[in-house]
């Protein structure tokens, strides 16, 4: 018993170290980037909403979840939560997580898929090359 105490004390100190306030107070209409559960702050929690989000274990029907975590609008990834992590552990990211940004509506020209023309990568005439096989 005596072992357990201080170990609970270090435990509550981590969670404590590994939360991130931003400011709360924020706008109709923005967001905190990084903030993915929406509850003002940047915290392990939000890097667990994504990877839920992720593996289909939480659900995100408006797309908040998505747009709030997708650090670098590539769509949601495994990455987003990665980098969420770093930022609370202050390693440096390339993404502004922490910003604040508005919810900006999508326009009718940005609703239509994007066509790309598919892409073949060139043999470079190393004999040890593996050949390229696109997924899709």
């Amino acid at each position: 018993m005596k072992r357990i105490i201080p170990i609970l004390f270090v435990l509550s100190f981590v969670c404590l170290l590994a939360t991130v306030t931003v400011n709360a107070d924020l706008a109709v209409g923005t967001y905190i980037l990084g903030d993915a559960d929406g509850d003002g702050q940047i915290t392990v929690l939000d890097a667990t909403k994504v990877q839920r989000v992720l593996v289909d274990l939480d659900d995100d029907p408006d797309g908040m979840i998505t747009l709030r975590g997708d650090s670098n609008r590539d769509g949601l990834d495994v990455m987003d939560a990665t980098r969420i992590q770093r930022y609370i552990a202050d390693y440096e990211i390339a993404v502004p997580i922490g910003e604040v940004r508005e919810i900006v509506e999508p326009t009718e020209s940005s609703t239509e898929p994007a066509t790309a023309e598919p892409t073949t990568q060139l043999p470079t005439g190393d004999p040890n090359e593996l050949p390229f096989v696109p997924v899709h």
